[in-house]
């Protein structure tokens, strides 16, 4: 059964580490990814029209559509409604170094799905440019060190010091390897962002196995729709919820969290809230599920998912 979920979940990702260095003092917020966003998208946009009209849907436009735009979700006969997910992830974590200066760098990740994956050149010339200008209210300056495509079996470098060096690396469930010669029978969760979770309109304090499966397997299902013009099929989609009511807590420890951000648009003081922690999971169907929890690590789950909220790591014991 995991080589049928192996096999049936054909989601595509890049996976990108930057690292900058601020040419002389750098300041960054204590969730930079909030940051980060902003200023990537201010430089796609002034740089997504190439043709020069007034009324524009070239694929730069669309791109950046894609990733900063609201998109309504469709209604689909066998899914019901499919929300629309972004192909973009920018992974930071807590900063609690806050200041670095020009012997520093900076390191932080971007994942990108289906389709977006074939521009992430554009992405990194977007950064690169976003470090001219400056980040941060004092418009400091940096410059990219080095990008590295990560996947098995070692990363490859993309980018160095201002030259391209190899394409980055497409990551499928299918190419892993789970070397695993006993079934595993208990996984620890561990949650590093605030996760966003809701359930009937309410955000939850904890999360729960089944409806972390059912939210991750949505947001796939989401990725692949609009990104990759595919679809899980209903029946393996159907038989891993079932098996997740087999999986049950055996200890759990969450917490409320919340981190402040400055709101260009709206000009605004704003606080995006969620819960971190971790679970303790057992139960004799772990071992099938195995391939979707690893999956989902690069997926993250819950709501923000763009700001890096959302993210988890899985520990086999």
């Amino acid at each position: 059964m995991q080589d049928l979920f192996t096999n049936q979940i054909p989601l595509k990702w890049c996976h990108l580490h930057f690292e900058i260095v601020p040419y002389q003092e750098m300041s960054l917020p204590s969730y930079p990814a909030i940051t980060i966003r902003g200023g990537l998208g201010y430089e796609l946009k002034k740089a997504v029209c190439t043709c020069h009209q007034e009324v524009c849907d070239c694929e730069h436009v669309q791109f950046y559509r894609q990733l900063y735009e609201d998109q309504t979700g469709i209604k689909h006969e066998s899914f019901g409604y499919i929300a629309y997910n972004r192909p973009l992830i920018i992974r930071t974590r807590h900063n609690f170094k806050r200041k670095y200066t020009k012997n520093d760098s900076y390191q932080f990740e971007m994942i990108l799905f289906g389709k977006a994956i074939q521009k992430y050149r554009d992405i990194i010339l977007a950064m690169r440019a976003f470090g001219l200008n400056g980040i941060g209210e004092k418009m400091e300056k940096f410059y990219i060190k080095q990008v590295q495509s990560l996947g098995a079996p070692i990363p490859v470098t993309v980018y160095h010091d201002g030259e391209w060096i190899a394409d980055a690396r497409v990551n499928k469930l299918s190419d892993i390897v789970f070397p695993f010669e006993k079934k595993v029978q208990k996984v620890k969760i561990q949650f590093h962002t605030p996760t966003r979770i809701q359930v009937d309109g309410r955000y939850q304090e904890k999360v729960s196995f089944d409806v972390m499966i059912e939210n991750l397997l949505r947001r796939i299902n989401s990725l692949l729709y609009f990104h990759q013009n595919q679809l899980l099929d209903r029946d393996v989609y159907e038989e891993i919820l079932n098996h997740s009511k087999y999986v049950e807590e055996v200890i759990q420890s969450y917490q409320k969290v919340k981190y402040r951000r400055f709101s260009t648009r709206q000009h605004q003081e704003m606080f995006l809230h969620g819960i971190e922690g971790w679970s303790i999971v057992k139960g004799s169907e772990i071992h099938t599920l195995l391939p979707l929890l690893y999956l989902g690590q690069f997926c993250h789950i819950g709501k923000q998912t763009t700001f890096g909220f959302g993210e988890y790591s899985i520990e086999v014991w």
